[in-house]
């Protein structure tokens, strides 16, 4: 039986910039003691084993366009404890994308995360982050 493999590409970001949620964008719900803006990933040249990836706008806007369709059928973005893909083994969960521009002169992809607890936001206030892109991903439609 062939086993079913996920390939994945991951772009890490060192000393992304954090803030607190003061004002919430429209459509967004949930406990503001809990929520925070992280920078995910900046535009530029990433290195995954041994390919280069090209991070644009376009890409970021790819990104946010299937963050909103999966949110629309109901499918949680979750933010999970390392690199595992197990949905209930979590941190939290991203509410909302957005693109800024960065310190660099490139722009960055922002997101609202909402913690399960206050230890969890503590622990990835000041933290190093990655985000997961699947190179192809199917979901029940």
């Amino acid at each position: 039986m062939a086993k079913n493999t996920l390939n994945v590409i991951r772009f890490e970001i060192h000393k992304p910039e954090s803030s607190d949620v003061n004002r919430l964008p429209k459509g967004v719900k949930g406990n503001k003691s809990l929520m925070m803006w992280k920078e995910l990933c900046r535009t530029g040249d990433y290195k995954t084993d041994g390919t280069t990836h090209h991070i644009t706008l376009e890409f970021f806007q790819n990104m946010i366009n299937s963050f909103r369709e999966r949110l629309a059928k109901g499918v949680e973005v979750p933010c999970p404890k390392g690199h595992n893909h197990d949905p209930e083994n979590k941190r939290g969960r991203v509410l909302h994308l957005e693109i800024r521009s960065n310190d660099a002169g490139g722009y960055s992809l922002w997101g609202i995360i909402e913690f399960v607890d206050p230890q969890a936001k503590r622990a990835l206030m000041n933290s190093d982050v990655s985000i997961d892109s699947p190179e192809e991903l199917t979901d029940g439609d």
